[in-house]
């Protein structure tokens, strides 16, 4: 199965999906992975840190990801 994983202000049409899509019911997530990737880049690691598990933040910091 492929699931979809809801965005806040892209609504999904459920009934619409293709057999074996599904919708993922889970929390949404306040900010996009492009918004993290753009403020590590950008040298905001502060605040890239707050959106992220510390182990997460910790391996991307210490391979060097989203320089």
């Amino acid at each position: 199965a492929v699931f979809v994983y809801p965005r806040t202000g892209y609504p999904v049409d459920e009934a619409a999906l293709p057999p074996g899509v599904r919708l993922l019911r889970a929390p949404l997530f306040p900010t996009s992975s492009t918004a993290i990737r753009q403020a590590l880049h950008s040298g905001h690691d502060a605040e890239a840190a707050e959106w992220l598990p510390p182990r997460v933040y910790q391996e991307i910091k210490e391979k060097g990801y989203y320089r």
